[in-house]
């Protein structure tokens, strides 16, 4: 699946970084990250800010998939099989995560789906980590890959 990560926030060296670099070299293709700056002012003025550059980043065209907590939270295994559905959209795909004020409610009505990794809140750096390692999760889904162990104690 080529897709993109747009994400709010430079990310600097350290554990965060070398999560995300590490999963997304198992990616095949790889994301593509664009990182934005993050904006300035209120807290309403960041996410609008933030959400003008999210939204010019992209085509028109673009499936965009935000990363927000009131997102639905799939299993790995409903993960693959939506990425296997927006791969047979062929359409550009475009991950978001905002910055630390979220994202704007015009990036949010935008998206085509909203995602969340469960009800707990994570650093936006962290989370593109996190990312990655449940869609190369998902990819080994589909290719029927060990690395996901589906079975749990009883």
């Amino acid at each position: 699946m080529k897709a993109r990560l747009i994400a709010v926030g430079r990310a600097k060296a350290g554990p965060e970084a070398e999560l995300f670099r590490h999963y997304n070299a198992r990616l095949r293709p790889p994301l593509e990250l664009q990182e934005l700056p993050e904006g300035q002012g209120s807290a309403a003025e960041i996410r609008r800010r933030e959400a003008t550059a999210i939204l010019a980043a992209m085509a028109p065209n673009t499936l965009l998939v935000a990363m927000d907590l009131g997102g639905k939270a799939p299993t790995s295994e409903a993960l693959s099989t939506l990425t296997q559905r927006w791969m047979e959209a062929a359409r550009p795909i475009a991950f978001l995560i905002g910055g630390a004020e979220g994202l704007d409610e015009t990036v949010l009505t935008r998206a085509g789906h909203l995602l969340s990794l469960g009800p707990l809140t994570w650093p936006h750096m962290l989370v593109r980590g996190m990312l990655a390692e449940q869609l190369f999760r998902a990819q080994c889904i589909r290719e029927n890959h060990p690395y996901h162990r589906a079975w749990r104690p009883g």
